[in-house]
């Protein structure tokens, strides 16, 4: 049985449906608002996971941040987490003007959490995507 997200979201957020895309919400009304998408992932089985690192996960990230026009690193940090380990970077530029990737690992289970945002967010904006990141698991 797939594991299910387990997410808390503050006010402001709302469910966006992508029929086969990553579970989404958004946040803001008109015509860009942000979006904050989440997807897991778990090894097939009889795979052996090696023991996964907040360096490997910021890594990951950096992959994830890289294709930013104009790319200009904000922040990178990594720690722990509701669900294990997470590593993050954000990084603004010109298409898209932020983006902010974490990673989560409970060394067995992959979560990606993304923030795009076409217009500049607010500081609490990237707070709260910043916490509901870190409180996300699976269930």
């Amino acid at each position: 049985m797939e594991p299910k997200l387990r997410l808390k979201l503050y006010d402001g957020w709302h469910k966006s449906e992508n029929p086969g895309g990553p579970v989404t919400y958004l946040h803001g009304k008109g015509r860009d608002p942000s979006t904050l998408q989440f997807s897991s992932a778990r090894p097939r089985p009889g795979v052996v996971v090696r023991h996964t690192s907040e360096a490997d996960l910021v890594s990951m990230c950096e992959k994830l941040t890289r294709d930013v026009a104009d790319r200009s690193e904000v922040s990178r940090s990594s720690g722990t987490c509701e669900f294990g380990i997470f590593g993050t970077i954000a990084a603004k530029g010109t298409s898209p003007a932020y983006v902010q990737a974490w990673v989560l690992s409970n060394q067995s289970d992959y979560i990606l959490v993304t923030l795009v945002c076409y217009t500049p967010p607010s500081v609490q904006e990237m707070k709260e995507a910043h916490e509901i990141a870190l409180m996300t698991g699976l269930s």
